[in-house]
C-alpha cells in the first residue's frame, strides 16, 4: 500500500471568512477543500487544504473538520497539535473546542501521489454537539 507522508497544521480562527454558502439554522459549520496545484507529475507533492468555516451569527461548539484520502492511500500524521488523528479508511481529522461567529478553522497537509490518475479528496465539517454536517471534494491529478 502506497504511503504518503503528511504534515497537519490547525489554524482557528486566522482566515477570513469568505462569502459562501449560508449556513442551515442548526448552526452547521461549511466544509471546504483545495489542492493546489490540482494537477502534477506522479511523486510531486501537493497541498491538501481543509477548512470548516462558522458562517453563522453565533459561536459553535466543538467542531471536528476532516479529509478522508483516496483509496488505497495511508495516513502518516505528524500533528502540531494533540487534536489531530489519523483513523482507519483513510480519515484524517481534528477536533476545535469552539469556533466563534466568522472563524474558520484550516487543516493543511502535504501528499504525495504514488503513481499517475486521479485521486479525489472528500472533506467535512460537523458540529460535534449536534451531529450536523457538510462536505466537499477536490480532485487531484497525476500524470
Amino acid at each position: 500500500m502506497p504511503v504518503r507522508a503528511a504534515t497537519a497544521t490547525l489554524l482557528i480562527g486566522t482566515t477570513a471568512l469568505v462569502a459562501g454558502p449560508a449556513q442551515a439554522a442548526t448552526n452547521t459549520p461549511v466544509a471546504a477543500v483545495t489542492v493546489t496545484p490540482q494537477s502534477v507529475g506522479a511523486g510531486t507533492p501537493a497541498t491538501v487544504t481543509v477548512k470548516a468555516t462558522n458562517t453563522g451569527s453565533k459561536g459553535l461548539g466543538q467542531v471536528a473538520l476532516g479529509v478522508v484520502s483516496p483509496l488505497g492511500w495511508s495516513n502518516v500524521v505528524q500533528p502540531r497539535n494533540g487534536s489531530c488523528r489519523a483513523a482507519t479508511g483513510g480519515l484524517l481529522y481534528c477536533l476545535v473546542n469552539s469556533l466563534g461567529a466568522g472563524k474558520t478553522a484550516t487543516l493543511t497537509f502535504t501528499v504525495t501521489p504514488p503513481a499517475a490518475g486521479s485521486y479525489t479528496f472528500n472533506s467535512y465539517a460537523r458540529n460535534v454537539n449536534t451531529g450536523n454536517e457538510t462536505y466537499g471534494a477536490a480532485t487531484l491529478t497525476a500524470g
